[in-house]
């Protein structure tokens, strides 16, 4: 194996992806669930393979989650890019920081 390609990384199916950010944007508890273990919370939102989502997807790793609001916000520009087929080479993150950033640009 080439060592310089990437490993490809398949888009989220559109319904755990739906399932992933209406829970980040509404359930305290999954919330808390994602910042501490997001390998489970993928799980538990019925991601096929959450171990390898989380090898390669930084977007899941936050040092602090963004707030529901700014998910909100976000929701369908998230949604587009974790279900794409570009998906892990588009810069997203769930990461306060970053979502901030996103908002100011729009």
């Amino acid at each position: 194996m080439d060592s310089t390609k990437k490993p490809h990384h398949p888009p989220f199916d559109p319904v755990v992806a739906d399932r992933l950010l209406s829970r980040l944007a509404e359930d305290d508890d999954f919330r808390q669930l994602f910042a501490s273990d997001p390998q489970a919370a993928l799980r538990e939102v019925g991601h096929p393979d959450a171990a390898a989502a989380l090898a390669s997807a930084s977007c899941m790793k936050v040092q602090r989650l963004a707030s529901k609001e700014e998910i909100r916000a976000c929701q369908e520009a998230l949604q587009r890019d974790l279900t794409s087929a570009a998906a892990y080479t588009v810069v997203y993150s769930f990461d306060a920081n970053e979502l901030a950033g996103r908002l100011r640009r729009k």
